[in-house]
């Protein structure tokens, strides 16, 4: 974990942690100084572990002794600490006293060096070696070890990679891999397009200089991405599913780009600024819509499964969804000009207009559609039976608690950042979890919510759960919902909190409150936990605690308390 804590005094020692997993290491790059003692071995495993964590300690009346070492977290929340890995004695030697700046999933993590050079600690060999084993995204061999004159490091990553941009925007930006390898990309500006999964083996990145995309994999290999032999320059992600995204290039095309490296041209040119899209898989087939305007486009894979596009009414992400089989459902005009919802099946069949009160909005389900209409204060569950669309309407008198939930994920579905960072989750299952904004029934003021939605063999039902302080950050996991929650203005010892919701609970569950600037998590993905750094502030000085939680238990503990700043 990168975080303030690099600095911290606890038991005389300053604490920078950094989550280890107890899976195997990758390779490595050339052994660092020949001027060094030889590199330290892990030592044996300790029982009980609840979380491994390297840590960074200083010793010492001046605390100039910097060590890094292995310390295993107990479930009784003490500490045992294996060898120093660090070189010594430090004045022969580079040390890591800049601390660990991030670990990957598989245990080894990137250091800084106080030659400001980058190292690497493999985890599977307990050794820290230079990082020296890169290329550049043309393919060329760098054997020079990687200059740390970077920044946005860990703000840009995730379990297999680290993407780092240059404190010289000529420089581009730098991707470093799990494996130990690192790429240069001279020609690209991190903040005009790139993609990376939560625990995905590749990265997608951009030369925006020369408009060229390419794919990095975990062992360094690099590969252009190419439209026929053409380069191409990817622009915007418009939606995923796992590692299969949807993208719009800057040559106005939507383009397919499958897990597996294939790419295929979906619609060959946009012609609106107003371009989103929605995806669902079914078995092994994706079902796609994209919109580009008022016009819709509709595809199995890479084929299309109309021969033109369809003109719909009202153009957003609310007007239009895909169901659990992969059906089409969008807003549009009957004969009569009627507001209604109209649809087109897997097979192509284009089926008649079923007329509707309202367009506030669409939500795929797993077994249709559900209609928001706020002005007659209820929602409509539409689905397809034989060649039709039937319907079947829910006020809100009969069940509050469902129109609430609707009206909360619409707007969250309607605002979703860049159709991935998702507020909004679950579209076309019998799940469906969201934080947004929406006026409950009954009341006249808009509150911010997270709700859900379940569909079973006994119909729909929802509930909206009222978030009290500002949402600093969201995302799902195992079926869960956790946010990041707090109050700048307040003074309460709780004014930032890690929260879980799940769907078919009536309230959320704050699983670590705290007076915090700062809290840093870090998923143990492999045992459900999360480890939060949490800044305590009080008159005369600043402190850190430090907390693991149980995201399955819904429990916390405090590991570390009253860690001075040391600065």
């Amino acid at each position: 974990m990168r975080s303030k804590l690099r600095k911290a005094i606890f038991a005389s020692a300053i604490l920078s942690t950094a989550v280890l997993y107890s899976c195997g290491g990758g390779g490595s790059g050339e052994s660092s100084s020949s001027n060094s003692s030889p590199s330290t071995p892990l030592p044996g495993p300790i029982a009980s572990s609840v979380v491994k964590v390297l840590a960074q300690t200083v010793s010492g009346s001046n605390y100039q002794d910097y060590q890094v070492n292995i310390c295993d977290l107990k479930p009784d929340g003490t500490i045992s600490c294996g060898n120093n890995l660090n070189p010594t004695p430090k004045t022969a030697n580079i040390t890591f006293d800049y601390g660990i700046e991030y670990e990957f999933l598989n245990g080894n993590v990137l250091l800084k060096g106080s030659d400001i050079k980058a190292y690497y600690f493999d985890f599977a060999t307990g050794t820290i070696n230079k990082l020296t084993n890169g290329k550049d995204v043309a393919g060329n061999v760098l054997s020079n070890q990687l200059d740390f004159r970077i920044y946005n490091v860990a703000s840009d990553a995730n379990s297999n990679f680290e993407i780092c941009a240059s404190d010289d925007s000529s420089k581009g930006y730098v991707v470093i891999t799990k494996s130990g390898k690192y790429v240069v990309n001279t020609g690209g500006d991190i903040n005009k397009f790139y993609y990376k999964g939560n625990d995905s083996d590749f990265v997608v990145v951009t030369d925006n200089i020369n408009h060229r995309t390419y794919r990095i994999d975990t062992d360094g290999n690099v590969s252009e991405i190419k439209d026929n032999g053409t380069s191409i320059e990817f622009q915007t992600l418009l939606a995923k599913i796992g590692d299969n995204i949807l993208v719009k290039a800057t040559n106005s095309a939507v383009y397919f780009l499958k897990d597996d490296g294939t790419v295929a041209k979906l619609v060959p040119s946009t012609s609106s600024n107003s371009v989103d899209a929605r995806m669902i898989k079914v078995g092994s087939d994706f079902y796609i819509a994209v919109r580009d305007g008022n016009n819709l486009y509709y595809y199995k894979n890479n084929t299309a499964l109309l021969k033109n596009p369809i003109t719909i009414f009202g153009g957003s992400l609310t007007s239009y969804a895909l169901d659990g089989s992969g059906n089409l459902y969008y807003y549009n005009l009957d004969n009569n000009n009627n507001i209604g919802v109209g649809a087109v099946t897997t097979n192509s069949q284009i089926l008649p207009t079923k007329v509707v009160s309202s367009y506030d909005g669409l939500i795929g389900t797993s077994a249709g559609v559900i209609a928001l209409d706020n002005y007659n204060k209820k929602v409509e569950l539409l689905s397809i039976t034989g060649n039709s669309i039937v319907s079947n309407p829910v006020y809100a008198g009969s069940n509050p608690d469902l129109f609430n939930a609707v009206s909360t994920c619409v707007d969250a579905k309607r605002n979703e950042p860049d159709g991935i960072y998702s507020i909004f989750n679950g579209e076309g299952t019998n799940q469906i979890m969201c934080i947004g904004n929406a006026v409950a029934y009954g009341s006249s003021v808009s509150s911010h919510n997270f709700s859900w939605i379940i569909y079973n063999n006994n119909g729909y039902n929802g509930k909206q759960i009222p978030i009290t302080d500002s949402v600093y950050y969201v995302e799902f996991y195992n079926n869960k919902t956790i946010m990041y929650t707090g109050d700048l203005r307040s003074t309460k010892s709780t004014d930032y909190k890690i929260e879980i919701c799940s769907a078919g609970s009536t309230t959320c569950t704050t699983i670590i409150g705290i007076r915090s600037f700062d809290v840093r998590k870090r998923y143990v993905k492999n045992n459900n936990y999360i480890l939060a750094a949490a800044v305590q502030t009080n008159e005369s000085s600043e402190k850190y605690d430090l907390y693991i939680a149980d995201l399955l238990a819904g429990t916390s503990k405090q590991i570390f308390t009253d860690l001075s700043t040391y600065l």
